[in-house]
Order: C-alpha cells, then structure tokens, then sequence
C-alpha cells in the first residue's frame, strides 16, 4: 500500500506522523507533504509546500505518486492545504481518509467556503478521537459511516513514551526550579491570535488576562513557598510574550519539549489546549480556565472526568481551590474515565482505515 501524506498544523501533523510512523513500521510505503509547521515536523519530507497549493498543482502531485490511499490532517490556518489535497484525491478517484486531532472547528476543517457554507472538503472517512467528536460530527449532518472512532494517534506516545528521571531533572533545572518545589505548569494558548482568524470561533476569554489572574493567585496562595510557576507558552505565540510576569519563582519561556514539560510538572492549568488533555491522561492533576464559555468545552475534560473546568467568569475561586492540593487540602474529583483515549492502539487502527480504504 503507498500512502500520500498532508498536513499543515502542528496538531494534525503530530497526529498524521504518527500514523505515518506506523505505516513505516509495517512496511508499507509513505509520501510526506508538509507546509507551515508540519513541513519542520514532517523533516526530512518528500514535498515541502511553501506557498499554498492549487487544485492543479495537487492533481499533478497526486498523479506523479500515484498513492493507493491519501492521508491527512484537518488544518484551519488560512491555507488549508490539506482540503484541496482532498478535493484532487476525489477527481481522482484516490479514497482519503482525515485524522481529526482536537474538538473545535468541526465545520472549518471540512469547508473550503465561508465557516457556514457546505462541507465541500469532506474526506471518505474521518478517523475521530472518541464517542464526543464522532457525535459532534454526526451533529452537522456527516453521515455515520463516514466517521470511525479510532483514538487519537498522537496520544499512542502517552501510554509507551516516559523521559527519564535524569531529563526531568535537567529540565527542572533548565527553568530554575529549584529542588523540593511543586511545579505548576500553566500552557498558554494564542487564543487572542486565532480567533480573530476566519473559521475560528471567537472565544470569549483572552490569555493575557488569564495569565495576569493566575499569577496573582499563585504568588498570593498560601501555598505559594512551596510551588513554581512555569508560564509556557504555546508554539504559535512568541518566547517573549509573557516574561514580564517572570521573577524568582516564576518562568517564563519555552524549554524542553511538550513531554518532557508534562512530566515534570506535578500539575498543569491552561486554557482549552491539548497539552492539558495529555497531561491529564498521564495522570497529572489539570484545571482547565475557560471564563464566560457557554455550552460544551472544546476541551472535553468534563465529559471524560479529567479534570477540572471552569467556566465562571470569576475565575479566582477556582484557581485558589486547584492550588490547595499543595499545602494539603484534598480535592474531591472522580476517577479518569476509560475509552479510546486512554489506549495505545489509535494508529494501529488508522492504519488498518487506511488498508480497508485501499481495497475499495
């Protein structure tokens, strides 16, 4: 079976990778194509697309390699290379199959219009990460036997991949942390940024203020002498963007990789970020700030019983209950749910989507 490859946004592209690491180990044969952040993660890549490509250009790319299968990621970035791949791989007769990596955009990742014009970039299967994001799929009226539920590939990782101690360690140091400190990691999102951009739903909360509001409550908790604070920002956002609320007990900055971060840290607040759900999935206590969301969270760490969400517009009660655990005030929280998150199998059954694709 040869597989052609596409994705542009660093979610799907770690989601697609993983697959293409599967397809790779079992011998089958795969064509890379990246653009914008996938192109550095995809490296080295068969095709590398630096502006955004045309239909023709993906039928001439398509015929030249002739793949039994098309695979892709489910980006919303303005460019959307991924949606004209399908539409191509459609002409051509070529069955396509999307991995969908998060619960937000369902509509924009599928729609080359306006974000309530048809879903004219539907794919022959969309491989969905659990019973949540297939029923909302199922919602916007994409037929049943279009959607499968296979896990999400990139969270494979999660459940065979743990950095050792001596990483951990090293990173810990890295950021100043100093040794006997709980750290808290707080994952940043651009979400400022990404809602101003067409398709994206504009959030009713911006990161800044969050930021400001988690700073204040930590380096005012009782707890305060034995934490540190770890502001990461997200890949999008720039280094620099939240150093001003750097001090001796708070980081500011990239370091590490996303793993390594999630490991060290002995807990995890943010936004709606996927580096929260995986750091819930590893087991790691995660508070989720969404102020003034109405309706179901994108994040679904409610739904799965993850971790804790909230969506008042006061915000600081819950920070200051989620920052009790470290001067010994339990919280109460139910045990993680199980499904297909929580297995490490979600490529393996991508891969065999694929071979049932390629058969037809």
């Amino acid at each position: 079976m040869k597989v052609f490859a596409i994705a542009g946004d660093p979610g799907g592209a770690q989601a697609v990778m993983a697959v293409v690491g599967e397809l790779r180990k079992q011998q089958e044969t795969v064509i890379t194509t990246g653009y914008n952040e996938a192109a550095g993660l995809f490296a080295p890549a068969g095709h590398v697309l630096d502006k955004a490509v045309a239909l023709d250009e993906a039928l001439r790319l398509l015929k030249q390699e002739r793949p039994d299968v098309l695979l892709c990621g489910t980006s919303v970035n303005g460019r959307d290379d991924e949606k004209t791949f399908i539409q191509a791989a459609r002409q051509l007769g070529i069955p396509s199959l999307a991995v969908l990596d998060f619960w937000s955009n369902y509509a924009a990742r599928f729609t080359t219009l306006p974000p309530d014009g048809p879903l004219d970039a539907l794919p022959d299967v969309i491989a969905v990460m659990d019973d949540s994001a297939a029923e909302d799929l199922r919602s916007l009226g994409i037929n049943t036997s279009c959607v499968h539920v296979t896990g999400q590939p990139a969270f494979d990782r999660l459940h065979t991949e743990t950095p050792p101690a001596s990483k951990l360690a090293a990173l810990r140091a890295q950021i100043g942390c100093p040794p006997g400190r709980h750290l808290v990691v707080f994952a940043s999102q651009p979400c400022s940024e990404i809602s101003m951009k067409a398709g994206y739903a504009v959030l009713p909360y911006d990161e800044r203020d969050i930021v400001q509001i988690f700073c204040s409550e930590f380096k005012t908790h009782p707890a305060a002498d034995e934490l540190f604070l770890w502001i990461r920002p997200h890949p999008r956002e720039t280094p620099g963007k939240f150093t001003r609320h750097a001090s001796r007990h708070v980081f500011a900055g990239m370091a590490g990789d996303s793993a390594a971060a999630q490991h060290a840290a002995e807990g995890v607040a943010g936004m709606c970020s996927v580096f929260l759900l995986e750091a819930a999935l590893i087991g790691k206590p995660v508070l989720s700030l969404q102020p003034g969301e109405t309706g179901l969270s994108p994040l679904p760490l409610d739904r799965l019983r993850l971790g804790t969400a909230c969506m008042e517009k006061d915000i600081r009660p819950a920070i200051r209950r989620w920052l009790d655990q470290w001067r010994g005030v339990p919280r109460i929280e139910a045990p993680p749910a199980g499904g297909a998150l929580r297995t490490p199998d979600a490529s393996r059954h991508v891969v065999e989507e694929l071979r049932s694709l390629a058969r037809r």
